[in-house]
């Protein structure tokens, strides 16, 4: 058995042409009608599995970016309360205000400890 449309061959029972998709038999009608329910369940939860490989990673990558953007604004704002602290403990130090210079550089010491803080001095080693 021949398609009559594109002339390749094919089996006694097919329906339709695998190559071009005409339909072999006239006789069998074909519904279209999108307000049936299609009697393949199977087929529509396919379809809504098809979206998962693409959203979990998407939300993934939000999720992360999220959190390493309000990581940096926490020690972004550490960082400032720190050097405003260290700026404040310099200029009563100049000042001779020694009391007031060492509780700032305290405060300082509190957000961002020596070995984190980066007004830390360098060792020449």
């Amino acid at each position: 058995m021949f398609c009559r449309k594109c002339g390749r061959e094919l089996h006694e029972t097919d329906q339709f042409c695998s190559h071009c998709g005409t339909q072999l038999n006239p006789s069998i009608s074909v519904v279209t009608d999108p307000n049936i329910k299609s009697d393949m369940p199977h087929l529509q939860r396919e379809k809504e599995k098809y979206y998962w490989p693409f959203l979990l990673p998407f939300v993934v990558l939000l999720l992360g970016s999220g959190s390493v953007l309000a990581i940096y604004h926490y020690e972004t704002q550490q960082n400032e309360k720190a050097a405003s602290y260290v700026k404040n403990a310099q200029t009563y130090a100049l000042d001779g205000q020694w009391e007031k210079a060492v509780k700032k550089y305290d405060h300082a010491l509190k957000i961002r400890p020596l070995g984190n803080c980066r007004f830390r001095k360098k060792k020449n080693w």
